[in-house]
Order: C-alpha cells, then sequence, then structure tokens
C-alpha cells in the first residue's frame, strides 16, 4: 500500500502523520484566507488596475497630442520663415500673426518676427549712435555673449 492511502491509514514509520495532518490544514486555511481577501478587496484590486491603465493610456495619449500640435506649430512657424526669407513681406506677416493669435511656443517668435518685418526700411539697420561710445570690437554669435568692452569694464571694478 503506498501513497494513494488516506493519511489516516498510513504507518508512523512511513512519516510522520501529524505534521502531514497540521500542513494540509495550514493549506487549506491559507486557501480559505485568500479567497475570503478576494472576495473582500478583489474589486478593489480590479478597479484599481483598470484606472492604473486608463491613466496610462490618458497620459501617454495627451503626450502624443502635444507632441504634435507642437510639430504642427514648428511647420507653420518654419513655412512662415519661408516667406520671410522669400521677401513676401504682406504673407510673412499674415502668416506671423495667425500664429502669434494662435498661441503656442512660438508666439513671442512670431510677435518679434512680425514686428521685425513691419519696420521700416531705413530703421532696421541704424548706425552706432555716436553717445553709445565706441562700438564694440568682437561680438559672439550667442546673444549672451558679453563683449570685450564690457568684460574689460567689468573686470576694472
Amino acid at each position: 500500500m503506498g501513497g494513494t492511502e488516506p493519511l489516516c491509514y498510513r504507518r508512523l514509520n512511513q512519516g510522520n502523520v501529524v505534521t502531514d495532518i497540521f500542513r494540509e490544514v495550514d493549506e487549506d486555511l491559507k486557501r480559505d484566507q485568500a479567497v475570503q481577501l478576494w472576495k473582500r478587496y478583489g474589486k478593489y484590486a480590479v478597479v484599481f488596475a483598470v484606472a492604473t491603465v486608463l491613466a496610462t493610456a490618458g497620459i501617454v495619449g495627451w503626450q502624443n497630442y502635444r507632441e504634435k500640435q507642437r510639430a504642427s506649430e514648428g511647420r507653420a512657424f518654419a513655412l512662415a520663415m519661408e516667406l520671410v526669407n522669400k521677401g513676401d513681406a504682406a504673407a510673412a506677416s499674415t502668416a506671423m500673426s495667425d500664429i502669434a493669435n494662435q498661441g503656442g511656443g512660438y508666439r513671442t517668435l512670431a510677435l518679434l518676427q512680425e514686428a521685425a518685418s513691419n519696420c521700416a526700411p531705413e530703421t532696421r539697420r541704424r548706425p552706432w549712435p555716436s553717445t553709445m561710445g565706441s562700438r564694440p570690437t568682437a561680438v559672439s554669435s550667442s546673444p549672451f555673449a558679453i563683449s570685450p568692452s564690457v568684460s574689460r569694464t567689468a573686470s576694472a571694478r
């Protein structure tokens, strides 16, 4: 008679019957506790999982929408800048004002470009005013660079 006998018929030398009975009782208790936990909190776990998936999908969808919107704004600004470079001032001004009215990330650039294109040609490049002193000798391509004359003045302090 092998392992198919019930626990109550096993001989003591084949295994510890008391330990096996306690092990089965523990397994049954754990299973019952797991079933009770699932009955009590299972619906909350499912709701949490569904809410997590929906929130993730919403965030990713919003990011994709914003990325497409920014790409569209960038293309519109690039097309408007092509009009500026071609010299079509009226169309460029209209395109820049449309971009500025829509808002977005290119609003300030469009306003500045529109203002620059609306300036009279003779006022675009003024000569250096004599009241400002000598003209800076070297200006970097960076708009935040400090000219050598300013840096000499600052270091003298």
